[in-house]
């Protein structure tokens, strides 16, 4: 059904966002912040994992309770998120003080909330004959069914509504430029998923004018998969940008690594001792293994620039010159001739010490530094 590819899709995303967090518990676990939102993830990642009619059944007919596994549905995805959300942007908004004031009472409120709708569960006579997954739509015709939609329902809407109001008073105060996009994504997921909640309250005003309400259930379930990956996104936007970065930071860093390593590599096999590690130990940390990788070709460079001949580099400068080089690429063309001739030299063993010694390039900064030898390297393993 169309039902359980979304609801499949939603839940796969929001324990992606469970995994994607616990890592940082250890660093985190005093943050209440953080700890809301890994319990806001857990709980809809649990509501969208039931919502699955399979699952839905498999439960009830485990507990062998009629529809008990959409009470738990409603508690987590409904009760437990909204409260668990307006607890989180309370700690993000106030000071720590009027923070922890305010989110007790939210956690009053939807505690109180859970105890109603056990109440009103409890007394809806209900059977597990009919769809499962519409549960709120199959009893809005019994008093009990009406009671529990609207308590449902109402402290949904409220909730999402709330989320928005303080996503967009909070969010020009606030320091953080990805904390606000996050709070922007927030307020704009809850507005959308805002159609559900209203779209099952309207079942009510549907049955009294027999009208049938899963008629428009596509829109309701766009709201659901529309909403809930904005807000799974925007909730934790500031983290996910920081991985993010770090990460596009360690693939750079790699990348430019793997660029230069031809170069390391023939350095170290004419002159081992430039290696602080082992040539086959683990590449971990990109960043360390570039500075290192930077560090040992100057060195390495060093130690052969004695064995660079003049005379080769004034043919290479005439041969670069030939093909259009000029600047920086001209010094690159040259050094890196003179260098695979005199790394050739040394492993003959026909070393000549050079009357003219260069000089090395001198780099501003590590970056410019990497630049020069991803230049050098090119131009190494075409030479």
């Amino acid at each position: 059904m169309l039902e359980d590819l979304v609801f499949g899709c939603c839940a796969a995303m929001w324990w992606l966002a469970v995994a994607f967090m616990l890592p940082s518990w250890r660093e985190k676990a005093d943050d209440p912040a953080f700890r809301g939102l890994l319990f806001v993830f857990i709980c809809k990642a649990i509501a969208l994992t039931l919502a699955n009619s399979h699952v839905l059944a498999a439960i009830d007919h485990g507990l062998g309770v009629p529809n008990i596994a959409i009470l738990l549905q409603h508690l987590t995805g409904g009760v437990a998120f909204t409260a668990a959300v307006l607890v989180v942007l309370v700690h993000w908004s106030f000071p720590p003080d009027k923070a922890r004031r305010a989110a007790q009472i939210r956690v009053v409120a939807g505690v109180a909330a859970a105890f109603v709708l056990v109440a009103l569960w409890l007394l809806t006579d209900t059977n597990v004959s009919g769809r499962l997954t519409h549960y709120l739509v199959a009893n809005a015709d019994r008093p009990s069914g009406a009671a529990y939609l609207l308590v449902y329902t109402a402290m949904f809407s409220l909730g999402l509504v709330e989320i928005v109001r303080i996503c967009w008073r909070y969010t020009p105060s606030t320091q953080s430029h990805t904390l606000r996009i996050g709070l922007r994504l927030t307020a704009v997921g809850s507005v959308i998923y805002l159609v559900h909640p209203l779209n099952r309250a309207a079942s009510l005003v549907a049955d009294a004018v027999d009208l049938n309400p899963l008629s428009w259930e596509t829109v309701s379930l766009a709201a659901i998969g529309v909403g809930t990956v904005l807000i799974v996104i925007g909730l934790p936007f500031p983290l996910w940008h920081r991985r993010v970065a770090a990460l596009a930071g360690w693939l750079q860093s790699y990348r430019v690594y793997r660029k230069i390593r031809p170069l390391w590599r023939a350095l170290y096999e004419a002159v081992p001792e430039i290696a602080l590690e082992s040539p086959g130990s683990r590449l971990g940390d990109a960043h360390y293994h570039l500075y290192r990788t930077v560090i040992e070709i100057r060195d390495g460079w060093r130690i052969v620039r004695q064995d660079l001949d003049p005379d080769i580099a004034r043919r290479a400068e005439e041969q670069g010159r030939a093909a259009g080089c000029e600047g920086l690429e001209l010094r690159a063309f040259v050094e890196a001739r003179q260098l695979k001739a005199a790394l050739a030299a040394r492993r003959d063993g026909r070393r000549t010490e050079a009357a003219e010694v260069p000089e090395a390039y001198l780099s501003e900064s590590f970056s410019s530094e990497v630049a020069w030898l991803t230049r050098l390297a090119e131009a190494f393993t075409r030479a």
